[in-house]
């Protein structure tokens, strides 16, 4: 993994509406194989220990950061 991201929900796309989702957490990885390998010994198994909410997992390919480091 490169680096990750952990984001926190506030709000849905109105005022006052709740979010879509209670967090999200963005691992940066070379590629899905190196996801997949770093995670199979954890394979979310231990989330169930931390909260009752079911994950949803999303694989994308980032085409545009701008996190401002060099």
């Amino acid at each position: 993994m490169k680096y990750y991201t952990i984001d926190k929900g506030l709000s849905g796309g109105s005022a006052g509406t709740p979010p879509a989702f209670v967090a999200m957490c963005h691992l940066m990885c070379d590629s899905v194989d190196a996801y997949e390998s770093a995670n199979a010994p954890y394979a979310r198994g231990d989330i169930a220990n931390f909260t009752n909410v079911v994950p949803v997992k999303l694989v994308s390919d980032v085409v545009v950061e701008n996190s401002g480091k060099d």
